[in-house]
């Protein structure tokens, strides 16, 4: 299962204040599921990155149980933005293309 959607980076001001979000960033958090876990529970999937930032280990409320995205084609704008070369455990395996296992091409 393609690890990209089990965790990101924030800043833990934003966390703990998401109002200071763009409406982005709270669309985000409320598609991943974020706004619906204590804090405390975070906290504890949480690795201190330094410099006030944190990378939170959430899966996304909107995997579905082979990790796939269930929204998509509709997914929030920080998603769309997001480099997935960066990642080399995402879906696309760092080439920015999703395999597409219909058709067993990238």
């Amino acid at each position: 299962m393609p690890r990209c959607c089990m965790d990101f980076d924030i800043r833990l001001e934003d966390l703990l204040f998401p109002e200071r979000l763009s409406p982005e960033g709270l669309e985000f958090l409320r598609a991943h599921g974020v706004d619906r876990v204590p804090l405390s529970e975070l906290r504890d999937r949480a690795l201190d990155l330094g410099n006030g930032t944190v990378k939170i280990f959430h899966r996304c409320d909107q995997l579905d149980e082979n990790g796939r995205c269930r929204i998509y084609k509709t997914r929030p704008q920080i998603c769309r933005d997001f480099d997935c070369t960066t990642r080399h455990d995402c879906a696309c395996r760092g080439k920015g293309v999703i395999w597409n296992a219909e058709l067993d091409l990238f």
